[in-house]
């Protein structure tokens, strides 16, 4: 008869390999475990541990033994809560939680000082709490696919923060700020799929901005603070309320790509031709503006993003424009 191996003994040989080679990283994702052998506990050089994609409920205590664990992996499990003993953890800069059933982060993570990069999209949190402020180091966080109503106010105001990711939640205003002289180092900001009817009127400086990604929500404006954003590159506003084409986009322009598909916008200003960095337009079901698909070119989608003959399609909606208002 062939020899059953069970996960725990397959894990437990890749662990004792790992302690006698003294290896940095230990790779323990989509093994079926149940729970984590005691040997862990021994594996004292690593510094990069994946428990991904196991039947794990319980965050291993195993893992507080070793002592120089950067980046801990717990993505795809069962957890349902985290225990306290993860903020003794002082060395942890990565902690990814991604797809799990957590509904609330405890307020020992936040001795977690050395966090740069957290992850915890398809949960079931409904808030991210203010000791998160304390993360003065994160550079990335990812909330996507959560229960969140509000997006809160540290997120501008972290120093070293260039990506924040907080798509398909129920997201339908910004915490308001007290300080707006601060400057944000923020580079990617994402809140698509969200419930969003309006943005603040006072922000931070987001001169670091590159990337505003918007789509299906249920914005007609934007606030003048756009204004400063001189560094944005591309914005995707798609599937939303627009009318028009938001005047405080005028000075954006380093935008390189630009989706309004799926608005009820009715005309093309002619400021928009002054984005001489314009790569790719997209304008598709707009049907006010007239414009045929031989002249929209391919969707985002089907063109997967890639360049399109952005002055043919401002031409045409600018003709279109002027024959509308009856201008010569």
């Amino acid at each position: 008869m062939p020899t059953i191996t069970f996960p725990e003994d397959k894990a437990r040989r890749k662990i004792n390999e790992v302690i006698e080679n003294k290896g940095l990283e230990l790779d323990l994702s989509g093994m079926k475990l149940r729970k984590v052998p005691a040997e862990l506990a021994d594996a004292q050089s690593v510094i990069e541990l994946d428990l991904s994609g196991n039947f794990l409920e319980n965050v291993p205590e195993e893992v507080l033994a070793i002592p120089g664990l950067k980046h801990l992996d717990l993505g795809s499990n069962r957890l349902a809560s985290l225990p306290g003993f993860i903020g003794q953890m002082k060395t942890l800069s990565d902690l990814i939680l991604s797809q799990n059933k957590i509904k609330r982060l405890p307020q020992e993570l936040s001795n977690l000082v050395a966090m740069e990069t957290f992850l915890i999209d398809y949960n079931q949190l409904t808030t991210l709490p203010d000791w998160m402020e304390n993360w003065e180091f994160l550079s990335a966080i990812s909330a996507s696919d959560n229960q969140l109503v509000q997006l809160p106010g540290w997120v501008f105001r972290l120093p070293q923060l260039t990506t924040a990711e907080f798509s398909t939640n129920t997201i339908k205003s910004f915490e308001e700020l007290d300080d707006t002289n601060f400057t944000s180092c923020l580079e990617r900001l994402c809140v698509c799929q969200n419930q969003l009817q309006n943005l603040p009127s006072r922000m931070v400086e987001l001169s670091s901005l590159g990337e505003f990604c918007a789509y299906k929500n249920q914005l007609c404006d934007l606030p003048e603070w756009f204004v400063g954003l001189e560094s944005l590159e591309e914005v995707d506003l798609s599937q939303n309320n627009f009318s028009s084409i938001p005047e405080s986009l005028r000075a954006c322009t380093n935008l390189i790509k630009a989706d309004f598909t799926a608005n009820a916008i009715r005309s093309v200003p002619q400021w928009m031709s002054e984005w001489d960095n314009l790569e790719s337009l997209w304008l598709h079901e707009n049907p006010e503006l007239g414009l045929s698909n031989e002249v929209l070119g391919q969707t985002r989608t089907k063109s997967g993003g890639r360049p399109n003959n952005v002055q043919k399609i401002l031409a045409s909606a600018l003709s279109a424009k002027g024959s509308h208002d009856g201008s010569p």
